[in-house]
C-alpha cells in the first residue's frame, strides 16, 4: 500500500499565485493546470467514512481514477489507487490486501455519490537539498475550488504540499515558506472528510488520545520518539474540531494533548536540549493559554449551569446569565480561530512536526545523553514514576488542612503523575497498575469539579461586569448559592479520594516477597 505524506494551509483572502510567487521564489517547474473532479462514495450508513476510509473516482482529462485512503492522525495516509473504466467505484481494483480488509463487506449497489470537489489545480515540483546533500521532492498545489454535498457548497482555497521523494522534514521546510508568505492557516483534515462532514451537516469529531505502546527493554529515545509521535497526533486530530467550535471536546482535546506535551517535557526534560526544552515550554504554555477561555465558559455552559436550569428551567435570571455566557463564548471562540490560524501557533506546530518526525532530541545532544537515550526504559520509568509521587505525597501532606492555593500546585502535580503513569503502564503487570490507575483517576475528576466551581466564580465576577441588568446579579447568586450548598459534598469527595490514592500500592515498585 502506498503511503501519501502531505500538509495542507490556507490565507484568508489571499491570492494563490502571490503567496506562491513570495514562497517559492522562483523554485520549481510550473505544470498547466488542470481541473480536477472528484466523486466521494460510500453506502447509506456511511460504513466507510466509520472506518475512516474515503473511495473516490477522480476524473482527469478524460480519464478515470479510482482512490481509496485511509485517514491517519498526521502527515501520513495510506491509499490504493487504480485506473477505472468510468466514474463508478470499482472495489475489484483495489490491489492491497490490507485494504481490501479494511474495507469489508461492500456490495457494487450499495455505493452511491455523497458528495463531489470540484478543483482547479496548478502545481510546482520543487527540489531541495538539505545540509546534508540529501534531496528531497515536493509537490506544491495551488487548489482553487469547491466542495458541493446535500445542496451545500464550500469554497476551497488551499495549498497542498506532497512529498514525492526524499525525506519527510521537507514539507515541514515548505510549508514554513508557506506559513512566512502568508498561508498560516493549518488544514489537518482531507477535501474527503471535509465533504463528508458537509453531507451529513456535522462537526468535525474530537479524537481521544491513543494509547502508547512501549515495553521495557525498549530504548528511551525511542520511547520518547512513541509517546512524542502520541501527543502529535492527538494534536493533529483535535486541531480542526477546536477551530469549529461546535463540538466543545475538540477545544478540550486539544488542550489534552498539549497538556500531555507538557507532562512528557517534564518527564524527559533532563534529556533534551536546554534551548529546545524552553522552546518547547514557552510556546505549549502559550498554545494553552489562547484555548484556556473556550474551554471555561464551555465547562460553564455545559456542565456548571445545566443542574440549575434543570431545577429552574424557566428562570428568567438564568436565561440572562445563558445569554451572556453564550455571548463571551463565541468571542472566546473567534480568539480561538485568530490563534489558531496565526504565524507564531502554525509554526510551533510545524516546527514541533518536523523536531518529532526527524527524532531530534539525538541530533541536539550531547555524548552523555546520547548514551543515556540508548539505556533500557524500564528503570528510568520506575525512577521517573517514584519521584512525581513523591512531589505529589510531600505537597499533599496534611491534605484536608491545606489552604486552596497549595491544592491547586498538588492538582498539577498529580496530572503530571497520572499522564507518567499512562505512557508508561504497558512496562508493568495490568492486575497492578488498574486499581492504582482507577484510584489516580477518580482523585482527579474530584480534583477538577472542584476547580471547575472555583474557574466559574471567577467567570461569574466578568461575564455582564458592566451590564446592569440586575436579573445577572440575581443570576450570579443563584450559582455561588447551588454551589456554595454542594461545596461540602464536593470537599467530602475530594477528601475521600485522596485518602484512596494515599492508600494505593505503587505498581511500579517489586511486590514484597512476604
Amino acid at each position: 500500500m502506498n503511503a501519501e505524506v502531505e500538509l495542507k494551509l490556507s490565507a484568508a483572502g489571499e491570492d494563490l499565485e502571490a503567496l506562491a510567487e513570495r514562497a517559492l521564489r522562483g523554485k520549481g517547474s510550473a505544470r498547466r493546470p488542470k481541473r480536477l473532479v472528484s466523486t466521494y462514495y460510500d453506502t447509506p450508513d456511511r460504513r466507510l467514512a466509520s472506518k475512516g476510509l474515503s473511495l473516490r473516482v477522480r476524473e482527469v482529462d478524460g480519464a478515470f481514477v479510482q482512490t481509496v485512503k485511509a485517514e491517519a492522525p498526521g502527515l501520513a495516509r495510506a491509499e490504493d489507487e487504480a485506473a477505472v473504466g468510468d466514474q463508478r467505484p470499482d472495489l475489484g481494483r483495489i490491489g492491497d490486501a490490507a485494504m481490501r480488509s479494511r474495507i469489508g463487506a461492500v456490495f457494487p449497489e450499495e455505493l452511491a455519490p455523497v458528495s463531489v470537489t470540484d478543483i482547479v489545480r496548478r502545481t510546482v515540483l520543487v527540489e531541495q537539498r538539505d545540509d546534508l546533500g540529501r534531496t528531497s521532492a515536493v509537490e506544491v498545489a495551488l487548489d482553487k475550488g469547491q466542495l458541493r454535498a446535500s445542496g451545500q457548497t464550500e469554497a476551497v482555497a488551499e495549498v497542498e504540499l506532497e512529498l514525492k521523494a526524499g525525506s519527510p522534514g521537507a514539507v515541514f521546510t515548505m510549508a514554513r515558506a508557506f506559513v512566512d508568505a502568508g498561508a498560516t492557516r493549518l488544514i489537518t483534515r482531507s477535501k474527503a472528510a471535509r465533504a463528508s462532514d458537509l453531507a451529513a451537516g456535522t462537526a468535525p469529531p474530537a479524537r481521544r488520545a491513543a494509547r502508547v505502546e512501549l515495553d521495557r527493554e525498549l530504548p528511551i529515545g525511542e520511547a520518547l520518539g512513541r509517546v512524542l509521535d502520541n501527543c502529535f497526533q492527538q494534536w493533529w486530530a483535535n486541531h480542526e474540531a477546536a477551530f469549529d467550535g461546535r463540538n466543545p471536546e475538540g477545544v478540550h482535546q486539544l488542550r489534552v494533548a498539549v497538556r500531555r506535551l507538557r507532562s512528557v517535557l517534564a518527564v524527559f526534560g533532563p534529556l533534551l536540549a536546554p534551548s529546545r526544552l524552553t522552546w518547547l515550554k514557552d510556546e505549549a504554555r502559550a498554545v494553552m493559554g489562547a484555548l484556556g477561555q473556550a474551554r471555561d465558559l464551555d465547562v460553564f455552559d455545559t456542565e456548571l449551569l445545566p443542574p440549575l436550569l434543570n431545577v429552574r428551567p424557566n428562570d428568567g435570571a438564568l436565561g440572562r446569565l445563558r445569554a451572556v455566557a453564550a455571548d463571551a463564548r463565541a468571542e472566546a471562540y473567534e480568539a480561538v480561530r485568530t490563534n489558531l490560524a496565526s504565524a507564531r501557533y502554525t509554526t510551533f506546530f510545524l516546527g514541533f512536526g518536523d523536531w518529532v518526525e526527524a527524532r531530534g532530541w539525538h541530533a541536539d545532544a550531547d555524548a552523555p545523553t546520547r548514551a543515556a537515550l540508548g539505556l533500557p526504559l524500564a528503570g528510568f520509568a520506575g525512577g521517573v514514576l517514584e519521584k512525581r509521587a513523591k512531589v505529589v505525597r510531600k505537597r499533599g501532606k496534611r491534605f484536608a488542612d491545606l489552604p486552596i492555593e497549595t491544592r491547586h500546585e498538588v492538582r498539577k502535580d498529580l496530572k503530571k503523575l497520572r499522564y507518567a503513569a499512562d505512557f508508561f503502564r504497558d512496562l508493568y503487570d495490568g492486575e497492578r497498575t488498574k486499581p492504582y490507575l482507577k484510584r489516580l483517576a477518580t482523585l482527579q475528576d474530584a480534583f477538577g469539579h472542584a476547580n471547575d466551581v472555583a474557574v466559574a466564580e471567577t467567570l461569574l465576577h466578568g461575564l455582564g461586569a458592566t451590564d446592569d441588568d440586575h436579573r445577572l446579579a440575581e443570576a450570579r447568586g443563584l450559582v455561588l448559592g447551588w454551589y456554595g450548598h454542594a461545596s461540602t459534598d464536593t470537599e467530602r469527595e475530594l477528601l475521600k479520594g485522596w485518602r484512596a490514592f494515599s492508600d494505593a500500592t505503587p505498581f511500579w515498585r517489586e511486590p514484597s516477597p512476604c
